[in-house]
């Protein structure tokens, strides 16, 4: 069986499986190195190659619903072993359809420690939307890709905000040291924050307290 050694010789005592069911990615985002350092997305290993029979699962697929199957066997396999698996690299809205839905809430349970999405841009708005829809979970995870163009990510963490989501500001490295874009992170990476208050609201607040 192989496995993902490294958490296991660095932490010995770390009990999750980590590894990959699938490689590479079928999209081609300007900030992302994956289709160039692994290519095509194709079919790597089973889930069962993953597990080393304690703990839980960390999966690091980075975009397991291009293969729904894979997606399907995974959540199958840690349902029959009573186990959890998170998805960290997150899911693509894009691709989720009403079988994935069914799919998702019939083993919600599996999933840990929440589910995880992306909303890098504007043009998934109506993806964002559908999948929020069809599964119609609240406070569901979602990573927000932040470049130079401010006014783009402040709307679309304004639409999750509306949606009642709970986003994560993932800023580029380009934008290190610029004030603005850490106010934003600040208000959007509190989550209580974020949830209370609009960006102005704070904005007000912080003022009166100078």
């Amino acid at each position: 069986v192989q496995t993902c050694a490294l958490p296991i010789s660095i932490y010995p005592e770390y009990q999750d499986s980590i590894g990959f069911t699938t490689r590479g990615c079928v999209r081609h985002c300007e900030f992302c190195f994956v289709p160039k350092m692994e290519g095509k997305l194709s079919d790597y290993r089973h889930i069962s190659e993953i597990y080393r029979g304690s703990g839980n699962i960390v999966c690091f697929d980075n975009n397991i619903l291009a293969m729904p199957h894979k997606f399907k066997e995974a959540l199958e396999f840690c349902y029959k072993k009573k186990i959890k698996i998170d998805f960290n690299q997150g899911l693509d809205c894009r691709l989720v359809n009403k079988n994935i839905a069914e799919l998702i809430l019939k083993y919600r349970r599996v999933i840990r420690p929440y589910l995880r999405f992306a909303f890098d841009n504007l043009s998934y708005h109506e993806s964002v939307k559908k999948t929020c829809k069809l599964l119609g979970i609240k406070r569901m995870f979602w990573y927000v890709y932040c470049d130079e163009n401010y006014e783009d990510a402040l709307e679309r963490l304004l639409i999750l905000k509306k949606l009642h989501q709970t986003p994560y500001l993932m800023r580029n490295k380009s934008l290190k040291g610029q004030q603005k874009f850490i106010w934003l992170a600040k208000w959007v990476n509190s989550m209580c924050a974020f949830n209370k208050m609009d960006i102005w609201d704070m904005a007000i607040l912080k003022w009166e307290k100078k």
